[in-house]
């Protein structure tokens, strides 16, 4: 189960590159902490996602501050998402407006080329 949540705090991370800041204040670790709270919605577990998943998406994305940061946001939302059963990658774009912040994101899996995100 703690895999899973690492998992989803990967995914979410990949969100938070889409925001400005410096994402070498965040590792994946930290990436995967703040975005935990969204493995239940992203596994349709919840029917939105909580309070905490939008303040971690946020948090995440105040940090990044340029394309290679969104990259490695990306690359850790990639590699966690691969572990969490149920995931739908579905429900990522829908995660930015759910949680009132202005951005866009794609469908993210083990197959997202994250270098074709770059330009959100």
């Amino acid at each position: 189960m703690a895999k899973i949540v690492q998992t989803a705090v990967g995914l979410l991370a990949f969100l938070l590159l889409l925001w400005q800041n410096t994402m070498a204040q965040l590792s994946c670790n930290d990436v995967n902490k703040e975005l935990e709270p969204c493995v239940n919605y992203l596994t349709h577990k919840d029917g939105s996602p909580s309070q905490g998943c939008c303040q971690g998406l946020k948090d995440v994305a105040s940090k990044v501050k340029s394309p290679s940061d969104r990259a490695a946001v990306c690359e850790c939302v990639k590699g966690a998402v691969t572990s969490i059963p149920g995931y739908d990658p579905n429900l990522v774009p829908r995660l930015p407006a759910q949680c009132s912040l202005n951005f866009t994101l794609p469908p993210i899996d083990k197959n997202t080329d994250c270098t074709k995100w770059l330009l959100f």
